[in-house]
């Protein structure tokens, strides 16, 4: 369970936090990461309420978070005032976005890069990583999933143990997100989540969502990476966790 401190509610922050802010598995290499290329500065793509951004600052790195949602900007606002620690945030679509500053490490966590419409604007986000890195900084982008013996990540089959409730409490408010059903379709996973949000005394609101966890061959960003003058480099492996699937890191590399 999440906890989330803010007198006021922002309901976009909280079925984020309850959904995705719980997962630590992937900082270590994220830190990691920082630590050896980070002296210019990380961009944090798709960075939601600041997961990872804030854990770099909190370390003493340089990061600037973009998301496309601004009420995740604004949480993450705060929560960068509270801890002390600043994060420069940034509405912005992480297929095109265009700033005024070059960095040492761009991060694209989780399943960001399978959340963006297909090849298409993967390329864009690639190419737009490319015109955000310094010479000799690097890129990272997970995918999540299980990898088969040739690197490529396969379909993921989760079993019923895994469909347990995200729960996060705010206020007199309860936000509890329920994956219901997942389908391994051609283009990907479609994950459905029942939502309810439960306040004292009143009648539970209940909303269906779904999701589409994109299929992307790690190759697929490499090649895209190639072409805009990125040096693939070794993928990384994330490991699975007792309620997340492991993921692999795709590296690309700018040339000094």
């Amino acid at each position: 369970m999440v906890g989330l401190n803010s007198a006021a509610l922002n309901v976009a922050a909280a079925w984020h936090d309850a959904e995705c802010g719980s997962y630590r598995g992937d900082l270590p290499l994220w830190l990691e990461l920082a630590d050896r290329f980070g002296s210019d500065g990380a961009l944090d793509l798709g960075c939601g309420t600041g997961r990872v951004a804030l854990a770099l600052a909190t370390e003493g790195h340089s990061v600037t978070a973009l998301d496309s949602d601004g009420d995740l900007i604004a949480a993450l606002a705060k929560r960068a005032e509270s801890a002390g620690v600043h994060v420069e945030g940034i509405v912005a679509d992480a297929r095109d976005f265009s700033l005024d500053r070059r960095f040492g490490l761009v991060l694209a966590p989780m399943q960001v890069a399978q959340l963006l419409g297909g090849s298409a604007g993967r390329a864009r986000m690639i190419e737009s990583i490319a015109a955000h890195l310094v010479p000799g900084g690097l890129a990272a982008i997970a995918l999540a999933g299980p990898v088969d013996d040739a690197g490529e990540c396969v379909s993921i089959a989760l079993g019923g143990a895994h469909l347990v409730p995200d729960v996060l409490e705010c206020g007199g408010v309860r936000f509890v997100s329920t994956p219901v059903a997942m389908r391994d379709t051609a283009p990907g996973l479609w994950i459905e989540r029942r939502r309810e949000l439960q306040r004292d005394g009143a009648k539970t609101t209940v909303e269906l969502t779904s999701l589409l966890l994109e299929r992307c061959p790690p190759s697929e960003l490499e090649e895209a990476g190639q072409r805009v003058g990125l040096e693939p480099g070794d993928r990384l492996m994330i490991p699975e966790t007792d309620d997340h699937v492991g993921s692999i890191a795709v590296v690309l590399g700018k040339p000094s």
